[in-house]
């Protein structure tokens, strides 16, 4: 009688990622302390990635604006002569290529910062788990899939395809890549100029170096969005619509 009670209450296991060797599940208590240690040191991860975002994209307008002043002082003191323009070559070089860096780490810190939202969704269906009445009061979604994630990034799955363009056009590596291509249009048109060119064919190299710059580095951006993408491994997918959609009587 006893084994046989003994083994009624017997911890059962409990399915968890691939491959992984899941322990028996302790009480509802440590396992709530562990989730919030978990939550806690992601959200204080996410925060130092914000911030590094803040201070480069700082540190990048920093050294553009100095080097806009350093050029408008140049060509005060040269009239825009041939010292301006050989001064405008070394430095505005220096100035792209903090722009492209900058740019670059923002799309590792983004990349990185997507997968801080997975684990904090993962922690979220734990929690979840523990106390399922607690779904209505919470905001953030317990699924670790593309289509959970997404919300964090207003990047939603039922936008159309006008309201991901004019969301994409307001972040910040859309802003950076605005900012690299006027450099890199001015920086050709430094060159053009220096090159005894004509004032259209100067516009016109000024014009497609913005263009072609600003499509190379949104092809950039999409690319390592997609790799990143691709690279998701869900544990909690979402289910269809249909399965989760609430029972009217329910």
């Amino acid at each position: 009688m006893d084994d046989r009670k003994s083994q009624s209450t017997a911890p059962t296991p409990v399915e968890g990622p691939p491959g992984a060797r899941v322990p028996p599940p302790t009480d509802k208590a440590t396992r709530l302390a562990i989730l919030s240690i978990e939550n806690t040191t992601l959200l204080a991860h996410r925060s130092q990635i914000w911030n590094e975002a803040a201070s480069r994209g700082t540190a990048y307008l920093a050294v553009l604006s100095g080097a806009v002043v350093a050029i408008a002082l140049a060509a005060q003191a040269t009239a825009f002569g041939q010292g301006f323009l050989v001064f405008a070559l070394l430095l505005l070089p220096v100035v792209l290529y903090a722009g492209l860096v900058t740019l670059g780490r923002i799309a590792e810190l983004n990349n990185e910062d997507l997968h801080i939202v997975q684990a904090l969704n993962r922690v979220q269906h734990g929690l979840l788990e523990l106390d399922p009445g607690v779904v209505p009061y919470l905001a953030s979604s317990p699924h670790d899939d593309w289509i959970g994630m997404s919300p964090a990034f207003g990047a939603r799955e039922e936008l159309s395809a006008r309201e991901e363009i004019a969301h994409g056009l307001k972040t910040l590596p859309a802003l950076f890549s605005v900012i690299n291509g006027a450099v890199a249009a001015v920086l050709a048109a430094a060159i053009c100029l220096e090159l005894g060119l004509i004032p259209v064919l100067v516009l016109g190299a000024g014009v497609l170096v913005f263009v072609g710059l600003f499509f190379l580095q949104l092809r950039f951006g999409l690319g390592s969005i997609e790799s990143v993408r691709a690279s998701v491994v869900p544990y909690f997918p979402t289910p269809s619509a249909a399965v989760d959609q609430p029972h009217p009587e329910a």
